[in-house]
């Protein structure tokens, strides 16, 4: 509810059900990340900033709280304490902080390595959505398109319903960029569909369409 508020302007409204939210789940990191995440979507970032720093307040002794705690020291780019918290998940058992630690890995500029701790995270778990497209978007940005949409297909399989908006951009994208347009506008259509008002994808959609008629208008002259 405080979302619908947040959205309709009403921040008193929206503030205080997010607190009576984390009241009831003091312990829950999820909630304070989605928090931070919807305040920062309305540009709100300085607030939702103020729910990542008392989830931090919160005492972790499981793998998977350690692990929470240390992505939200990672959303704040407090490197260092991201990956003593991250490590300490990993010595808890909680495999799952491989993928932020990557993510660290990526926001400290090394890539490489990043995507060799994506890797081994796939191996344990070849059907970690999250994980493949992610691996998809360091091979897009390294320019290796082929394998980029290797991984983007993969996910896109597994998620059955096409409920991951974020890999199915990606994956439009890794096909504009490999040359694609044709498959890429087909499949940015079928995403319109399920998200009419997304405006960055219909002015997408538009350029896709002009780059399909220059081909086109292209052939025809041949």
């Amino acid at each position: 509810r405080g979302c619908v508020y947040l959205a309709d302007g009403q921040g008193k409204k929206c503030v205080s059900d997010y607190n009576q939210a984390v009241e009831l789940a003091p312990d829950n990191y999820k909630l304070y990340i989605e928090i931070y995440e919807n305040l920062s979507a309305f540009d709100y970032e300085d607030k939702g900033k103020e729910y990542l720093k008392l989830a931090l307040e919160q005492k972790a002794s499981k793998g998977e709280e350690y692990c929470g705690q240390g992505y939200i020291y990672l959303l704040l780019e407090d490197y260092e304490n991201a990956d003593k918290m991250l490590s300490k998940a990993l010595e808890k058992g909680y495999d799952k902080a491989m993928m932020y630690q990557a993510q660290l890995l990526k926001a400290q500029g090394d890539s490489q390595k990043a995507q060799e701790v994506y890797e081994e995270y796939i191996s344990k778990y070849p059907e970690d959505i999250d994980a493949l497209n992610e691996i998809g978007v360091l091979e897009m940005n390294a320019g290796d398109y082929e394998n980029a949409l290797e991984a983007f297909e993969k996910a896109a399989a597994l998620d059955t319903d096409g409920e991951n908006q974020t890999l199915r951009l990606n994956r439009i994208y890794a096909y504009e960029y490999s040359g694609d347009f044709q498959k890429a506008y087909t499949l940015m259509k079928e995403y319109l569909k399920d998200h009419p008002k997304d405006k960055e994808a219909q002015r997408e959609f538009e350029f896709l369409k002009t780059r399909i008629t220059d081909q086109s208008q292209q052939k025809s002259d041949n």
